[in-house]
């Protein structure tokens, strides 16, 4: 074997280089096609996954807000029934100082 190719050869190896660099480069492209379709869905399914975070926070933040708001009322209607119990007990020590002063004892 000859280590110089003839003309016919080089032609020859020259389209064999050529058909695998078109083969290659079809394999690429459709694999670059294929990440490129791939990278939007994931796009698209990050802003839809981090609009739907956004609305359970928003809507967990109003519960939250609901619930205080609930519990403060609660706390300042039971703060108005202790109010009311000790203004009722001080009026009661009154009357019955009152009565004991009536009846004399």
């Amino acid at each position: 074997m000859s280590a110089k190719m003839s003309a016919a050869e080089r032609r020859e190896c020259y389209r064999d280089l050529q058909g695998l660099t078109q083969y290659i480069g079809r394999d690429l492209r459709q694999g670059i096609t294929s990440v490129h379709g791939n990278a939007k869905h994931i796009s698209n399914q990050c802003k839809f996954i981090h609009s739907q975070i956004q609305n359970t926070n928003t809507r967990d933040a109003k519960k939250w807000e609901e619930l205080a708001d609930r519990a403060t009322i609660a706390l300042k209607e039971a703060g108005d029934i202790q109010n009311w119990a000790e203004i009722m007990e001080v009026e009661i020590s009154a009357l019955e100082e009152t009565m004991r002063l009536v009846d004399g004892k």
